[in-house]
């Protein structure tokens, strides 16, 4: 991890992923009330189903939020039943963590592609999604879309903040071709907290429930 530091104050913070793989292209699933559409599915630390915006309907820059999230749950929910995930290391894994909705400007280009990440069942992220990004660079990188000589900016849907995502080097994970993704954003101090413990605090050291 590097952090960009400049009068004392932290800026931009870069790392390299885990490796991450692209598991399917172009697979088709049916969704209820959308018809059937084609995802991209890759992992990037977590396992993320990808389409755009006008496979469904929808334009980011418009639609609203709840409308992008209904039919990234369903999304969701139709490539749970219909594709079988396979993890290289950890089978715990090999489940799929949400859907996330692109712009469909996926050739590369120096301005920030949209993308709205809806996961862990129903909740929208307010950043463009660092697993997500790292997945989404996977499949570009796969595609022929994006080399290490680019980093792509990634943008939130919701709230239009960026990170950038930069394909470093190729690897392998088990039967997958993978690579090293550097990823990228700003972060913000938001608050701190204090925690004190009394010394005839008789739980201090913590409990186990068995």
């Amino acid at each position: 991890m590097r952090v960009d530091c400049e009068d004392g104050k932290s800026g931009r913070v870069r790392f390299h992923s885990v490796p991450a793989f692209v598991f399917a292209l172009d697979q088709e699933v049916d969704v209820p009330n959308y018809g059937r559409v084609k995802v991209d599915i890759a992992s990037g630390g977590a396992f993320y189903a990808f389409l755009p915006d006008s496979s469904l309907g929808l334009d980011l820059r418009t639609a609203p939020i709840e409308a992008v999230r209904s039919a990234a749950i369903a999304v969701t929910e139709a490539v749970k039943k219909a594709v079988p995930l396979r993890h290289p290391e950890h089978p715990e894994m090999a489940y799929l963590d949400g859907t996330i909705i692109t712009d469909g400007r996926d050739e590369y280009d120096q301005t920030p592609t949209l993308q709205t990440s809806v996961f862990g069942g129903f909740f929208v992220d307010r950043s463009p999604c660092g697993s997500g990004t790292t997945a989404r660079v996977a499949i570009l990188h796969r595609r022929g879309q994006l080399d290490p000589s680019k980093a792509r900016q990634f943008a939130s849907g919701p709230t239009g903040s960026v990170m950038t995502g930069r394909p470093v080097r190729e690897t392998r994970w088990g039967e997958f071709d993978a690579v090293i993704v550097e990823v990228a954003g700003n972060a913000y101090y938001t608050g701190t907290a204090e925690y004190t413990v009394e010394p005839d605090d008789p739980l201090k050291n913590g409990f186990l429930v068995k």
